[in-house]
């Protein structure tokens, strides 16, 4: 396969206007080259490769001719009719078309062989020597070991005057420069019969970085631009055997790049045109920090930027399955980049690496996958970034091919993809495929053909049996990716809602459609209607195929822990009163501290004495005016260091709000919820407010954590001084860059309600409001997993991974959504006998 893991451009003609071919070109001599290709490729399939593994003669291939289109990419879609000669009446079935293409393959072959053994005894009837079929052979050696001096390269026709190399190269773990890769870099491209993207492709490299030497390996039927190439730029051109294939021409420039002695380099398709300037120079920036074998950035069609890539999974029944746009997880030093199975055929690297890990001679077009197949076995870290974006330039180039050409070369393409299929399946043991776009794949055993299903769009009316876990799914996708503030809810029963899904794979679905939602608040808040347009690929977690994608993050043993409640109160006896007696009703209140800070008038200080205090309580007198960020801060420090006086490891701080209901165990929940430098506790809590009530989502001033993961980041910010809001938001921000992990969990009984006599008191700080000046904080909610079947599974999956060599009790899960990539995470409870907690926190990375 070659660029975006499709099908490569084998062209049979050359891509001119009819004009040019005219006048440059004999239109014979057009049919004489196109005839010994397609004899040099019916030899060629009839041969054993060197590994042993059979090359299949499709006798009859069992698939709708109108399916091998769905394989080129999606610009490429048009209505071209199948080329049948016209003395024949046109098929009706697959059958027939296929019989069809047969008999005209035939009739090719027998003609070719007349063509090439009058070509090879008279030189002078064609303007180049062409390339006989058994001189072709000879050059599809498959190296399965590390890339040595080949057969063929020995016969190659370089031209051009690239310097080599001679610097020495980079050492790792000393500081490196992106100028210094830059410095022992080439660019790489393989080309054919392209000659105006080539040009294009060219020009963009050498305006933007004239410095870096290019080497382009062309196997055309003509050499029409080596000429003008290396008389407009200072490249390197190799001349390879006429339609060696992509695979052999990539292997070509990497060891011949490698004997110049360039340290990296940068593969590239013939139509890719540079859209930022210092493309190479970040490219090369993100290697060195990423620690990456390949860098690749987000290849860009048209305005889209997507397909860029995406996992590779196969289990042991040899069903392989691609999951497009999914990667493993975030670089943490390089937030932008992802690791990722799949990447476009634009990367750099270094080049000792692609001579260990290379393409299949064999392959004239499927070699792309056949590369990310071979990377994957070798453990390469492939990275893709999204900050970083090519132009791929693929349609304009087409677009200059006549349509009758353009006909031909979808044919072929989709033809000599099905004749390639059965040697990768054999090759990587595939039994079946399940591709990006949801089609799968297998191998007739009786006729060696590949036999394809293409995936199918259902369309989720209100009557469909799975209707309500769509709109959830699509809810779950949108607001797991904005701030709690934009959350939105369907409105049920829109006639202005349309769903469709295509079922990928065994745990993939494709939706898209349009969503009739409204913003989820409250009946007092203002609102809006909104039709959003959505279009991603959802993960079924409960597949059978999940579990080779979980990880293990982290485990360990809950221990009891000392808790620190800690308020800021203002002349609000009433309320403080109220959750005094709620923090004294305490389970293991032996284990809780409850911090009082007061910065009310000097002549409404609350009086602790009058109160029975069951939990020890501490009391400080700052005065006003009030502050809630100066007041916690205080509070905080106070409480850090009173811990660490008693020596209480781990303790725990928690900002609680005097307005507030809480359970008899929440201590406990606190304590089960934070764990040292793992995660933060932010429960959402229940406000009471006509009409009704509601989850207050969007307010993070109540959170706990550990004292060393408070200080880390600062603690609470005294600059929103006094004025009301954004301390809460900014401390919530700080919190979720410095832990992987915050729980926020919708708790019982733990409600906002007061009387508003609190804001009277305090009108000044509550009329003055603080703006915050940065991104507000994307929480997702924690909910709590209802199906036991995915229950009993991560339970078992997970016991054994925590090393503990006595009987645990299964307890419940928690799930989250990492709001950075996107994954999931279950946060899993055990008890042992003893009613000690222990938890495992496992990230799926589908």
């Amino acid at each position: 396969m070659g660029r975006r893991g499709r099908p490569t451009s084998d062209v049979f003609f050359i891509q001119r206007d009819r004009a040019n071919l005219a006048k440059k070109v004999p239109y014979f001599l057009l049919g004489i080259t196109a005839l010994l290709s397609m004899n040099i490729l019916l030899l060629l399939q009839q041969q054993p490769s060197s590994d042993g593994l059979p090359m299949v003669q499709t006798e009859l291939l069992e698939v709708d001719h109108r399916q091998l289109r769905q394989y080129v990419e999606p610009d490429e879609r048009r209505s071209y009719p199948v080329r049948i000669p016209a003395h024949k009446p046109p098929p009706t079935n697959e059958r027939e078309i296929f019989n069809a293409v047969r008999e005209k393959a035939d009739s090719v072959t027998a003609k070719a062989d007349s063509v090439t053994a009058k070509a090879a005894a008279d030189p002078s009837t064609t303007s180049k020597k062409p390339t006989t079929a058994k001189s072709a052979l000879k050059l599809q050696k498959v190296t399965s070991k590390p890339l040595r001096e080949s057969e063929g390269a020995a016969k190659l026709v370089i031209t051009g005057s690239s310097p080599r190399s001679t610097l020495p190269p980079l050492k790792k773990g000393s500081y490196v420069t992106p100028n210094e890769i830059l410095q022992r870099t080439a660019v790489a491209i393989k080309t054919f019969n392209r000659a105006e993207c080539l040009m294009t492709t060219v020009a963009s490299f050498k305006e933007s970085y004239p410095d870096i030497p290019v080497f382009v390996a062309d196997d055309s039927f003509e050499d029409s631009v080596s000429e003008n190439l290396t008389k407009t730029y200072d490249i390197t051109y190799i001349r390879l055997p006429v339609d060696s294939g992509v695979g052999f021409g990539r292997n070509r420039l990497v060891e011949h790049i490698y004997k110049m002695g360039y340290q990296y380099m940068l593969m590239s398709d013939d139509d890719y045109t540079l859209d930022q300037q210092d493309l190479l120079l970040m490219m090369a920036d993100k290697l060195i920090k990423t620690g990456a074998h390949a860098i690749a950035p987000l290849r860009c069609d048209y305005g889209k930027c997507a397909r860029s890539k995406g996992m590779i999974h196969m289990n042991k029944n040899g069903e392989l399955t691609v999951f497009p746009n999914i990667s493993s997880y975030p670089s943490q030093i390089v937030p932008t980049c992802d690791r990722s199975d799949l990447m476009q055929q634009f990367f750099i690297a270094e080049t000792e690496t692609l001579m260990k890990v290379h393409w299949d001679d064999k392959l004239k077009n499927n070699d792309h996958y056949d590369f990310l197949f071979s990377a994957k076995r070798h453990d390469l870290k492939l990275v893709t970034c999204n900050d970083i974006k090519v132009l791929h330039n693929k349609k304009i180039c087409q677009d200059k091919v006549a349509p009758e050409l353009m006909e031909s070369y979808l044919e072929v393409r989709a033809a000599r993809w099905l004749n390639l299929t059965s040697y990768v399946f054999s090759k990587w043991n595939i039994s079946l495929l399940y591709d990006e776009t949801g089609k799968t794949i297998q191998i007739d055993k009786q006729t060696g053909a590949p036999v394809i299903n293409p995936v199918q769009r259902v369309v989720v009316d209100p009557a469909h049996p799975n209707r309500a876990y769509f709109e959830q799914a699509i809810l779950d996708h949108y607001n797991n990716k904005n701030p709690g503030w934009y959350s939105i809810r369907s409105k049920p029963n829109s006639r202005k809602t349309y769903i469709v899904y295509k079922q990928l794979n065994r745990c993939m679905y494709w939706l898209g459609g349009k969503l009739d939602t409204e913003y989820d608040r409250h009946a007092s808040f203002p609102n809006k209607n909104q039709l959003i347009s959505f279009e991603f690929h959802h993960i079924n977690s409960s597949c059978s195929t999940a579990e080779d994608f979980w990880m293990m993050k982290k485990f360990g043993k809950l221990h009891k822990r000392h808790v620190y409640l800690i308020t800021a109160v203002s002349n609000d006896a009433v309320h403080m009163d109220r959750l005094l007696s709620f923090v004294n009703n305490q389970t293991n209140r032996q284990h809780v501290t409850f911090v009082v800070v007061d910065m009310g008038k000097d002549t409404d200080k609350y009086d602790l004495s009058k109160h029975t205090t069951l939990v020890d309580t501490k009391y400080l007198y700052l005065g006003g005016p009030f502050s809630r960020s100066i007041g916690l801060k205080k509070g905080f420090d106070y409480a850090k260091e009173l811990a660490e006086s008693r020596q209480q490891k781990d303790a725990i701080g928690f900002s609680i709000d005097t307005s507030i209901i809480i359970p008899n165990n929440f201590s406990d929940i606190i304590r089960s919820h934070v764990r040292c430098g793992l995660s933060s506790f932010a429960p959402v809590c229940y406000k009471h407010k006509d009409p009704g009530g509601y989850w207050v989502t969007t307010g993070y001033g109540m959170i706990g954590a550990c004292f060393d993961d408070y200080a880390a980041i600062g603690g609470w910010d005294t600059r929103w001084g006094y004025k009301w809001g954004a301390e809460d938001v900014d401390i919530m921000n700080r919190m979720q860059k410095h832990l992987p992990l915050t729980v926020r969990t919708k708790e019982n009984n733990f409600e906002h309600k007061h009387s508003g006599t609190t804001r009277n008191k305090n009108e000044v700080y509550y009329k003055n409001k603080n703006l915050y000046d940065g991104d507000l904080p994307v929480t997702p909610l924690t909910t709590k997993l209802n199906d036991t079947t995915m229950s009993d599974r991560l339970f078992k999956w997970a016991q054994p991974k925590m090393r503990y060599h006595i009987p645990l009790t299964h307890h419940q899960i928690f799930v989250t959504h990492n709001p950075v990539s996107g994954k999931k995470i279950y946060d899993i409870r055990y008890f042992n006998s003893k009613k000690e907690e222990y938890y495992a926190v496992v990230e799926s990375l589908l």
